[in-house]
């Protein structure tokens, strides 16, 4: 009857209302913004390799600033809205639909996979939109890509020695 609406809200009708929240801050301008500067800043440097091969470190160096960047602008968001990260995390988990582009990117923040797969998919937009045909200057042919990794592995023990 009526009074259903005087009942405090279910947890699921406060996990939604937590989505929500985050989906309009992850689109805004604000974040928007840092997150294209940063993926433009990356996808020069990122090398897409198989996953189950060694991942290169400039790729691992990459994930940790995504991290850095999402935290610092959530830790904002948050406190303005008195969310605890305990609260994102449960509407996160209890979300049934892949409607939800915020919580791609909290996955991005917690998941290696998940973050070179949102970085790749940027990567491919941009130069999608830079020109037509510009998608092949990031599809490395086979000998390119073993050729980067018998590199990167000099350079990744030489790294090892400076502190960073």
């Amino acid at each position: 009857g009526p009074a259903a609406a005087e009942e405090p809200q279910s947890a699921a009708d406060a996990q939604t209302l937590t989505l929500e929240a985050l989906e309009d801050f992850f689109l805004t301008p604000t974040f928007c913004g840092a997150l294209g500067d940063f993926m433009a800043d990356v996808g020069e440097v990122l090398e897409f390799v198989p996953q189950e091969d060694e991942q290169p470190l400039k790729n691992h160096d990459a994930f940790a600033r995504y991290q850095q960047l999402v935290e610092e602008h959530l830790a904002n968001f948050l406190s303005l809205r008195g969310i605890t990260q305990e609260e994102v995390v449960d509407a996160c988990q209890a979300a049934t639909d892949s409607r939800w582009v915020c919580i791609d990117y909290l996955m991005a923040c917690t998941d290696y996979e998940q973050f070179m797969q949102l970085a790749y998919d940027h990567v491919c937009c941009q130069s999608w939109d830079d020109e037509e045909g510009a998608l092949e200057d990031h599809e490395l042919s086979l000998e390119e890509a073993q050729a980067h990794e018998a590199h990167g592995k000099e350079t990744e023990n030489a790294c090892a020695a400076v502190p960073s």
